[in-house]
Formats: C-alpha cells, structure tokens, sequence
C-alpha cells in the first residue's frame, strides 16, 4: 500500500488494473472458447494483519473477489495463497463460511515450506515457478540463465507490455513513467 499510496495508485487503479490483465489473458494470450482457466498465486511476504482489516485493502480484497464472481466465475481452477502468515489460517476460518462452497474447494493456504514449493509444482509446473516463489532448494535454473524468466520478467509480462504500449500508440498515447 505505501509505493501505491507514494504513486497516485489508487485501489480502484489497481482493481483496474487486474480487470485489464484478466481481460487480456482471455481475449489475446488464449483466445477461444471460455472454457480455459487459471490458477492464482496470492503471495502474502510483508502482508501484515493490520494491512489486511485496513479499510482500503479490505475493501480491494472485496471488490477483487466480487469482480472475479461475478465475471470469471468459472475461469479459477485454484488459488494458492503462499507465505502465508499464522494469523492467516485463523483468519480465513472467520471467512471461510461466506464463501461459496465452489471457491472454498478452490483456495489452498500454504505456508512457507516443502509443501508450498511442491504445490506450485504441481499447479504450475517446474519450469514456470518464479524463483523467488520458491522457499527451499527446489529450482532447477537461475532466473538469469534464460531470456525472460518466470515472474514479472516473464515473457508473458513483456507481451502485455508491448501491447499496452501499442494500444497507446494507436491512440496517440504514452506509458506515464514512473
């Protein structure tokens, strides 16, 4: 929240932001039938408790999940939330019951460990896990051995790059730096 709040980034530039990608996901990088889907890492490294009841993320959590119900609701095969924090799993359990039963099926916590490098393996396959997603030993190349590592270097995130650019180009628009 704090280089958002130092940006001028507001949640709901943020919950813009989320749409956008979603939306270019499923009309540019796998057009076609609506019947593909998508697993989602929430990484929770530095969330603290207090961030999490703060009004404004707890209001971006909300309307995050209402958008994903309402207009992808059969796009999540799962959700992984890693490095999660103690607090969490009690805090989840308080959530838990008014979610509906199809997304509680779909939402696994992990904390840091084993078994959290091993269900990103599984859910996202060896070759496309982040390096720095892993917590033990189990990467198998260094991020800097290829061209566009797995993560926000990835070839995907250079693709949406360039076509937001060119999208803004069309338009007479530029990319503000920041």
């Amino acid at each position: 929240l704090d280089l958002a709040h130092k940006e001028n980034i507001s949640m709901d530039d943020l919950l813009f932001h989320y749409v956008y990608v979603l939306e270019w996901c499923w009309n540019i990088l796998e057009p076609g039938p609506p019947d593909g889907v998508m697993t989602s890492v929430v990484d929770m490294v530095g969330v603290g408790f207090r961030q999490v009841c703060n009004g404004e993320m707890r209001d971006f959590i909300q309307k995050s999940i209402g958008v994903i119900s309402e207009n992808y609701p059969q796009r999540s095969c799962r959700t992984l939330v890693i490095n999660a924090p103690g607090w969490f799993g009690r805090l989840f359990k308080v959530i838990k019951p008014l979610l509906r039963e199809s997304t509680r099926e779909k939402i696994a916590i992990f904390n840091a460990g084993p078994d959290q490098d091993k269900a990103l393996a599984q859910y996202l396959g060896e070759e496309s896990i982040p390096a720095e997603l892993l917590t033990g030993a189990g990467g198998s190349k260094k991020d800097t051995d290829i061209e566009f590592p797995p993560g926000p270097k990835s070839k995907i995130e250079h693709d949406l790059r360039d076509f937001a650019l060119a999208v803004l180009d069309t338009r007479g628009e530029e990319m503000e730096k920041i």
